[in-house]
């Protein structure tokens, strides 16, 4: 437009993590940058039910090969989750097609008394690649995924 100068965007600087949830199944909240290392990502509340929060799906960008990220998940509405069980968080990358659950021995579910004693999911990660990877609750199953599904079924012509 004329008369509006252009707008400066600076790339931001290799290593300095970036986080996106703007796609189908993405989910996140409020990320916070805590130090060189920790980064704080808040889960988002369910799209028809805001207090229900336990499931996120988002990924990371911009790394350096080998760089570490130890990573907080806080705002879960619920006490009782299967990671006190041992389930631990689902990643993929271009170079992980499958996704992958963490190993448990950088996972914890704890009470945090940052977070007036509410449970926080903490895990350590360490990028292999400068590629994108995608972090989630479960493995992910979109909307469209299920209607593809469907769509190969119906074309198969069943008898019901």
């Amino acid at each position: 437009m004329k008369g509006f100068p252009k707008a400066r965007v600076d790339a931001p600087l290799r290593g300095h993590l970036l986080f996106d949830a703007a796609f189908e199944d993405g989910a996140m909240g409020t990320v916070t940058h805590l130090n060189a290392l920790e980064w704080e990502v808040g889960v988002r509340g369910d799209t028809l039910n805001p207090r229900f929060r336990v499931w996120y799906h988002f990924a990371i960008s911009n790394m350096q090969p080998g760089q570490k990220m130890l990573l907080h998940l806080s705002g879960f509405s619920k006490t009782r989750s299967l990671y006190r069980d041992g389930m631990t968080p689902c990643v993929r990358s271009a170079s992980r097609p499958q996704w992958e659950r963490l190993p448990p021995n950088l996972v914890y579910y704890y009470r945090s008394p940052r977070h007036e004693h509410a449970y926080v999911l903490s895990f350590a990660f360490q990028f292999d690649r400068a590629e994108v990877y995608s972090f989630a609750y479960c493995f992910p199953y979109s909307y469209s995924h299920l209607q593809q599904q469907l769509h190969r079924l119906d074309a198969l012509s069943l008898p019901i």
